[in-house]
């Protein structure tokens, strides 16, 4: 069971892998608002850092469907899903390693990932 992000141009799944797509321009709640601003290597880090404090902010609100997302991904995690976390960034600096960070604290902290929302289809691969 991991947690890993992939591009999603480029990876192929294996069997028993969980594909959440964690981009802006496709509808993903978890998406970078910032995610214009990491076109160019130089603001790919402002992008990124400005999606940790976005996240955070979120996560302290207790915003239901950014939660929830973060929630679904750690039950898939607690459940032995290997969830690949899919974005185009891969192999650059990613905001989906802040969302795999997040997902890490939710399981750490033990918090409750067992009523999550379903916010998140996700697509097993069997």
């Amino acid at each position: 069971m991991s947690i890993e992000i992939v591009n999603r141009q480029y990876y192929k799944p294996s069997f028993g892998d969980v594909k959440i797509n964690i981009m802006k321009t496709e509808g993903s709640p978890l998406g970078n608002p910032h995610y214009k601003s990491a076109f160019s290597d130089a603001g790919r880090g402002r992008a990124i850092a400005l999606y940790r404090q976005w996240l955070w902010n979120k996560i302290k609100m207790n915003d239901p469907l950014i939660v929830g997302a973060l929630r679904e991904i750690a039950h898939l995690h607690r459940q032995g899903k290997n969830v690949k976390l899919e974005c185009v960034c891969v192999p650059k600096p990613c905001h989906g390693a802040i969302i795999k960070n997040a997902v890490e604290w939710l399981i750490m902290k033990n918090l409750n990932t067992a009523g999550y929302l379903e916010l998140i289809v996700p697509t097993v691969y069997m």
